[in-house]
């Protein structure tokens, strides 16, 4: 029902309902918007009635529940959603920003390479660029296209497949590639290469 309106608290139904809460703290979404532009952000109207929005935030909420989800990814699933919120609503105030070099991009691959088997931070990658967190997720998909937690599963995926067909089994590369089990990293796998990790040689 419209948020506007007045509920007695009442289920429609006899089995109730459920609510589920997202909410984003008012200093979190100030240094969001002031990453995104020197100046800060504005909304072009304070209410956004956009179906395909709500699905969005509704696939993230559900993501972030679950427990299988890699600390990278827990830094950068809610940059992911509210950068589209800002992209498609947002109104910038300035249009000065930092791009992140060639250099960077190849400090932060070794970074990730040395550390593929930990569990890996945006604020980590953030620093060694000198970026705030928020800064690098923006910057860092301008430059390559990906999300950071996207192009790092790409990454463990890669090394897993040299480690398959160098005959390891898939319990010793989940642990060496970061994957938070064996049966993550198999049905992450098979979703990338279309096979179970089990058929490599």
């Amino acid at each position: 029902m419209p948020p506007d309106e007045l509920h007695d608290g009442q289920a429609r139904f006899e089995e109730g309902y459920e609510v589920k809460v997202l909410t984003v703290s008012a200093p979190w979404l100030t240094q969001f918007s002031m990453n995104n532009s020197s100046g800060g952000l504005g909304f072009h109207s304070p209410i956004v009635r956009e179906p395909g929005l709500f699905r969005s935030l509704l696939e993230t909420h559900q993501t972030l529940s679950t427990n299988q989800v890699s600390a990278l990814a827990l830094d950068c699933i809610p940059l992911d959603s509210f950068q589209n919120i800002l992209d498609r609503h947002g109104k910038p105030l300035s249009t000065e920003t930092h791009a992140i070099g060639t250099q960077s991009l190849k400090l932060v691959r070794d970074y990730v390479m040395a550390y593929l088997d930990q569990a890996i931070r945006l604020e980590q990658l953030a620093k060694l660029c000198d970026l705030s967190p928020r800064q690098f997720h923006r910057q860092f998909k301008l430059a390559t296209g990906m999300s950071p937690h996207a192009w790092l599963t790409r990454l463990r995926l890669e090394k897993s497949m040299a480690l398959m067909k160098a005959g390891k089994s898939a319990v010793q590369v989940a642990l060496q590639t970061g994957f938070y089990d064996q049966a993550h990293f198999s049905k992450a796998f098979r979703n990338v290469y279309g096979v179970s990790p089990s058929n490599i040689n």
